[in-house]
């Protein structure tokens, strides 16, 4: 992958993880507000927060669950190519994907109780997101001195010291 395309995901990670930081914050406060009005703000900032760490730069697949689609495609290898989130962190992006869709459609409906499962998967990829995208990286495009250097020791050149 090109460098630029790398800065876009670089970029992506960056802003998932803000806006799962900020929700994650949001849902602490949801149980401090004074009034129904400082309620109401937080709850539509959090379900924005939530929606907003979506927002990434991945082409997408084509149908009406291409989100649930996409989770997949990114939690499993595909060919050649190791699956991108572990086990745990497909299953916190399906559970912030489950909570997307309520804020989306079931803004009359949300309860903090049905945030709270969101919530937590949204810290758990907080925390192992960025990990996650530069194992990949460091895997499927290698730096292309690595590469080299890898391949003069492979014939017989002891190269430089890694």
């Amino acid at each position: 992958m090109s460098d630029a395309r790398w800065n876009e995901v670089d970029n992506d990670v960056r802003s998932a993880v803000h806006h799962f930081s900020m929700a994650a914050k949001l849902h602490e406060k949801q149980g401090r507000c004074k009034d129904d009005f400082e309620r109401y703000q937080v709850d539509m900032a959090l379900m924005h927060a939530m929606q907003s760490g979506h927002m990434l730069q991945e082409e997408r697949p084509s149908g009406e669950s291409w989100h649930r689609d996409l989770v997949n495609r990114v939690s499993n290898a595909l060919g050649d190519r190791p699956a991108i989130l572990d086990s745990a962190l497909g299953r916190a992006a399906s559970e912030t994907r489950f909570f997307r869709n309520l804020a989306t459609r079931g803004y009359d409906t949300f309860s903090l109780e049905r945030c709270e499962p969101a919530i937590s998967a949204a810290r758990v990829l907080v925390r192992g997101i960025p990990e996650a995208v530069s194992e990949f990286r460091r895997l499927d495009d290698p730096p292309a001195n690595a590469t080299r250097d890898a391949g003069a020791r492979r014939d017989g050149d002891d190269g430089p010291p890694p």
